[in-house]
């Protein structure tokens, strides 16, 4: 699908000043005022994050007075769960949480409901299954806040609960002993956007302190949180929440953090993805690591993950990240043949794939993955996608959107066709009974059309600016690397360049022959670009050859025999006498 390439206003004055106050160079001070860094002082603060920027929890009545009652929880031997969700960020909250406990010397276990068994989100059955077992304390990690129903199971059961959630709470809220969640007015303890993680960060801050005199962490309890800043980075990143303000401080001492991990399974996980002995990146949770994690919740028990993230035995460690390798392995071969099924079912009825929405179900299709093969879905055909896993008489689902269409938002308006749900703008999940599918199908699509009209605004690429590629040098690309870890809320620099010229013919590469290198020349600088799943342009770039065209790409740099060399990681193209582009007025 064809990309309008859209330029911020012209920030080129701003950008000299700010290099000139910074003494940087002037794209990478471009990079900083296009995500609004104009003042040197706030740029500084940017390129150099620092952990007395992370708000002190004790300021927040709310995460104060839940602190307080685990403590009083502990001190009086109640037995305690922690009650996690089965994705990355859920895993490592949980894993955050109950090393916590455990150093406070609680009484605690860990509860992770099965995707497939039991579904998302606290139950009454397993409730009633831990108040059995002797628990009195259950407080959930990365879930609840919705759970209205399950939190009068617990009351009904004598059971005290604390919900810790950073997803979209609804009108009415579940009746716990405490609820913590950024998104709650007056509870924007540092940043309304954590992860469940970073909601479980501030939580075992708040204890740390309760369990000090004076309030003052201990440093025994301080090295403990030093430690779970690579989970917090963990969960934070794979979560795909915005990168900026406290996240962006989690996220970036805890990635240095996991370049030299400190626990077993910390170590074995980062081993697995071949990232010993180097830098990681949030480009390496996001396609590594986290993979992993939450193949272990997709395809399987999510508690497999959580205890490779406790445990202190080596061996065991390697042999938890074994079985999460298999499970990975599993997991892609599973999603690449129901995408391949979903493609089918779209080719096979045309009127599926131009509905305001896809909405698409199958019994063959594992509930694990359903997320995935809808995130596919919408980006290749621009528009929300809804993909059900069938099971007799219940479909399990899961949603992505486009720009512009909140999925919670379109799934909220479906609430009495659904037996749960939950999520946020880009994301959802919900489950209802079979039968209501094609009351859904209807129901959503209504809800899309007054979101977006007839159909989604066309796809945008959001571009820096222009650069000339003599000018990208490894020491630039390593000083762009500074506004780093990238994601969400702080993309990686997307430049653009005109003019360019084939070198060569170019070849496909990688193990399918699914990816595109090749040689470009500007006037007399010439760099290597690599296109991720582009072999498809290759034929016309052949075709065309001589004439010029231009790139939109993230620069950046290709050890090969340990000589950093510019490479371009190549986004989009077009060609120079049919441009796609517009500048944004201010």
């Amino acid at each position: 699908m064809t990309k309008r390439w859209t330029l911020p206003p012209d920030r080129t004055s701003a950008a000299r000043s700010l290099a000139t106050s910074l003494g940087v160079a002037e794209p990478t001070a471009l990079l900083l005022a296009n995500r609004g860094l104009t003042e040197p002082e706030d740029a500084r603060r940017f390129l150099q994050p620092s952990l007395h920027e992370l708000e002190d929890p004790c300021r927040h009545e709310a995460v104060t007075a839940a602190a307080a009652f685990l403590h009083e929880a502990v001190l009086a031997r109640r037995r305690i769960a922690v009650f996690g969700d089965f994705d990355a960020d859920g895993i490592c909250a949980a894993a955050l949480l109950m090393r916590c406990l455990r150093q406070a010397g609680a009484d605690v276990e860990l509860y992770i409901p099965h995707r497939i068994d039991e579904g998302y989100g606290l139950s009454c059955e397993a409730l009633e299954q831990l108040a059995a077992g002797g628990v009195q304390v259950v407080v959930t990690v990365d879930c609840g806040v919705t759970a209205l129903e399950p939190a009068a199971c617990a009351r009904a059961l004598g059971l005290d609960l604390v919900v810790t959630d950073h997803h979209e709470p609804g009108e009415e809220l579940p009746a716990a002993a405490h609820i913590l969640n950024p998104k709650l007015p007056g509870q924007e303890f540092g940043y309304r956007y954590l992860a469940g993680v970073g909601v479980a960060f501030k939580l075992v801050w708040a204890l740390g302190q309760q369990m000090s005199v004076g309030h003052r962490v201990s440093d025994e309890f301080r090295e403990l949180m030093m430690e779970s800043l690579s989970l917090v980075a963990l969960g934070t990143v794979a979560d795909v929440v915005p990168l900026l303000e406290e996240n962006r401080v989690l996220a970036h001492f805890g990635l240095r953090a996991l370049a030299a991990p400190s626990t077993p399974g910390l170590r074995a996980l980062v081993a697995a993805g071949r990232l010993r002995g180097e830098r990681v990146t949030a480009e390496d949770v996001g396609f590594r690591l986290a993979p992993r994690l939450n193949a272990a919740g997709r395809m399987g028990d999510a508690r497999a993950a959580v205890e490779m993230l406790m445990t202190d035995d080596e061996q065991h460690a390697a042999e938890m990240v074994a079985h999460l390798e298999a499970q990975n392995r599993l997991r892609i071969a599973t999603q690449r043949a129901a995408v391949r099924q979903a493609h089918d079912m779209l080719e096979a009825d045309p009127a599926l794939s131009e509905a305001s929405c896809i909405v698409l179900a199958s019994p063959e299709w594992h509930q694990g993955i359903v997320g995935l093969v809808a995130s596919r879905l919408a980006e290749h055909y621009w528009r929300p996608a809804f993909v059900f896993a069938v099971d007799g008489e219940v479909a399990c689902g899961s949603a992505r959107g486009v720009p512009g269409c909140s999925m919670f938002a379109i799934v909220s308006r479906c609430a009495d066709l659904l037996t749960r749900y939950g999520g946020h703008a880009g994301a959802a999940g919900m489950t209802l009974p079979t039968r209501n599918l094609p009351a859904f199908t209807e129901r959503v699509n209504e809800a899309a059309r007054a979101h977006m009209g007839a159909a989604p605004p066309p796809p945008e690429l959001p571009v820096d600016g222009w650069i000339a590629l003599q000018t990208l040098t490894p020491a630039l690309v390593h000083e762009m690397g500074l506004l780093g870890p990238f994601g969400a809320g702080n993309p990686q620099p997307l430049f653009a360049a005109s003019g360019l010229r084939l070198v060569g013919n170019g070849r496909t590469v990688g193990s399918n022959g699914n990816h595109l290198a090749f040689m470009v020349r500007q006037d007399r600088t010439t760099l290597r670009a690599i296109a991720m799943g582009r072999a498809e342009w290759l034929p016309e770039l052949r075709a065309r050859k001589g004439e010029p065209f231009s790139l939109a790409f993230q620069p950046g740099l290709d050890y090969y025999q340990r000589t950093a060399a510019v490479e371009l990681r190549v986004q989009d193209f077009q060609w120079d006498d049919d441009p796609q582009v517009e500048r944004r007025a201010e």
